[in-house]
């Protein structure tokens, strides 16, 4: 009789608990338990609650808080022991160069890259142009650098498809100018955040809305919005990223001022370690870089509505880098008196005709805004960007994955 109280005891709390996460999870919270599980040896456990006590054993002396978003590397030891009554699986971590152990109430197996101290990525632009050979040069060049250094994901900086963008989310270019051209072993399986430019748009305008379409028939093809912004957690430092429709900006199209509403609030409440800036268009450029679109204020190396509008909100919450594209070529632009001013990386390589570099158009910037070049290269390339708590690096590359240039931006980000 004992054991079969116990039993219905049982069942009828874990009935309780499937109702209380049900109603949890109807108001928008998440309730992970890995309870009975026996999580790979190399597995990145993370919290999803504040306040959880890391213990020196499993049901041991409480010897920390770990709170929601926190990720430690599991150290391959389950133990299932009482506490106060309640039996519980404790998991084994290594906290902060020691010792802990975590209840699996309130802990979910997380991306493994969570338990790193480094975030690597590769960055895009200008890229889905099959008539001309550098973007099948440039992702074998992609790929080679990923076979050695496992980027996290793809980031593009717009003009995903030349000449105008899909014609529906489904268009063969999906196949053609995309999953064709970067499905070597190293790329295949990688996420693509995108951000879209003038030709995503196509020739009236509406083609870019295909590329949001996509996004929810393609999972490595992320973009829920026009605009949206992400945030990736290392082991000890975050990145945010925040992803603009320079288009929508410019043309005054796409509800463009709630994105600027959201921009500027965007930026202001980020708490990240590091605060970058992907969108399309320049807001500096000493290339040749095209300025026929009927956007009146793009005049060769300044994006008007980008320096007089966007760049101040830039500066005043402390992004660290604006990462563009649109120039044909690959850029860095710093700041001529003040290097830890926000950064200007332009990475639109990715395989459209080049464009050379202007002596007049750096000339143009030095003397209004007192920007110029640290790096310029014509040439088909790309960049990737590695984070480290006390460092951001951004390396430069050409098609057949050749270091030209790399840029170190120490951390001074300090958010509220």
């Amino acid at each position: 009789m004992t054991s079969s109280v116990s039993i219905e005891t049982i069942f009828t709390m874990r009935a309780i608990f499937l109702v209380a996460a049900t109603i949890i999870c109807a108001f928008g919270y998440t309730l992970a338990d890995i309870t009975g599980t026996d999580p790979p040896g190399t597995s990145c456990l993370c919290m999803t609650s504040s306040s959880v006590f890391v213990r020196d054993a499993a049901c041991g002396n409480a010897i920390s808080v770990a709170n929601e978003g926190q990720c430690f590397s599991y150290a391959g030891e389950r133990t299932t022991c009482t506490l106060n009554g309640q039996l519980y699986d404790f998991f084994r971590v290594d906290f902060n160069g020691r010792v802990g152990w975590l209840a699996g109430t309130f802990v979910e197996i997380g991306l493994t890259r969570r338990c790193e101290n480094e975030l690597r990525a590769i960055i895009l632009g200008d890229w889905g142009e099959i008539k001309l050979q550098g973007q099948g040069q440039v992702a074998a060049g992609m790929a080679v650098w990923a076979e050695t250094n496992d980027p996290a994901w793809i980031i593009t900086t717009g003009d995903n498809i030349y000449p105008r963008g899909f014609f529906s989310w489904d268009d063969p270019q999906v196949d053609i100018k995309w999953r064709n051209v970067y499905n070597q072993e190293s790329l295949r399986n990688l996420s693509w955040y995108i951000s879209v430019g003038n030709h995503d748009y196509g020739e009236n305008g509406g083609n870019e809305w295909n590329q949001v379409e996509l996004a929810k028939h393609e999972p490595r093809w992320i973009l829920p919005h026009l605009w949206y912004d992400f945030i990736e957690r290392m082991a000890d430092h975050s990145v945010h990223f925040v992803v603009i429709d320079t288009e929508a900006f410019g043309g005054q199209v796409n509800d463009y001022e709630v994105m600027l509403e959201w921009f500027e609030k965007t930026l202001r409440e980020s708490t990240a370690d590091w605060l970058f800036v992907v969108g399309h268009r320049h807001a500096f450029s000493v290339g040749d870089v095209f300025s026929d679109d009927d956007i009146g204020d793009t005049f060769g190396p300044i994006t008007g509505h980008i320096v007089e509008v966007l760049v101040p909100v830039m500066v005043t919450y402390g992004v660290d880098a604006y990462i563009c594209g649109h120039d044909h070529n690959l850029q860095h632009i710093q700041n001529l008196t003040d290097p830890s001013s926000m950064d200007y990386i332009i990475s639109g390589a990715g395989g459209a005709l080049p464009s050379r570099y202007i002596a007049d158009n750096e000339d143009i910037i030095r003397e209004a805004y007192n920007v110029a070049p640290a790096f310029f290269k014509l040439t088909y390339g790309f960049v990737t960007l590695t984070t480290h708590r006390d460092s951001a690096r951004f390396d430069f590359f050409d098609q057949d994955a050749n270091l030209v240039y790399s840029y170190a931006r120490p951390q001074q980000r300090s958010p509220n």
